[in-house]
C-alpha cells in the first residue's frame, strides 16, 4: 500500500538505503537536507507488513524511484508518475526493471549512464581540489554535456 511518509519513517528509510549509497545518494541527501515533506519535496512509501518495497521521492518536478524488491501498488506508482507536477522520472535501470511492464510501456525512457567506483586502491588516484580559478573551465565542460539543462548551467556559471 502506498502512503505519504512521515518523520517517524525517516530512520527506517535511511537504514534501508544505507547499504546502497551510490544508488540512494539523492534520496538520502534530500531527506537529510529537507526532511520528509516540504513545499517542493514529498516522500512516498510502497509498504506492507513485510516492509518497504519502494521509496518514491518527489523533488520539485522530478520523481526518483528506488525499488527494493517489487512494486506492490502498480496503480499508485502510475498515479505518482502521471502527477502533472512530474516532468522527469529518475532511477537506475535495475530499479526501472521492477516497474511492471504495462507501466514501463507508458513511459518515454531516455537512457543515461551511471558511473560508480566500487573500490579504490590506495595510492592509485590523487584527487585535486578545485579552486575559484577552476570554476569557469568546469562550467564550460558542463556546458558541453547536452543532457544537462540550460537552467542548471546558468545557475552554475553565474
Amino acid at each position: 500500500m502506498l502512503y505519504k511518509a512521515h518523520s517517524k519513517d525517516q530512520t527506517s528509510i535511511l537504514e534501508l538505503l544505507k547499504d546502497d549509497p551510490s544508488r540512494s545518494l539523492f534520496i538520502t541527501g534530500d531527506i537529510l537536507q529537507n526532511g520528509m515533506a516540504c513545499d517542493f519535496q514529498e516522500v512516498w512509501l510502497d509498504k506492507d507488513s513485510l516492509g518497504i518495497h519502494v521509496v518514491y521521492l518527489r523533488y520539485r518536478t522530478n520523481l526518483i524511484i528506488y525499488v527494493v524488491d517489487e512494486v506492490k501498488d502498480s496503480q499508485a506508482c502510475m498515479d505518482l508518475i502521471q502527477d502533472p507536477r512530474i516532468h522527469m522520472v529518475s532511477g537506475t535501470l535495475q530499479h526501472f526493471n521492477f516497474i511492471p511492464a504495462e507501466l514501463r510501456s507508458k513511459l518515454e525512457i531516455h537512457p543515461m549512464y551511471f558511473c560508480e567506483c566500487k573500490s579504490l586502491k590506495p595510492g592509485t588516484y590523487k584527487g585535486v581540489l578545485a579552486t575559484r580559478e577552476d570554476v569557469s573551465s568546469i562550467c564550460e565542460g558542463l556546458a558541453e554535456i547536452t543532457r544537462l539543462s540550460t537552467a542548471l548551467l546558468l545557475l552554475c556559471c553565474t
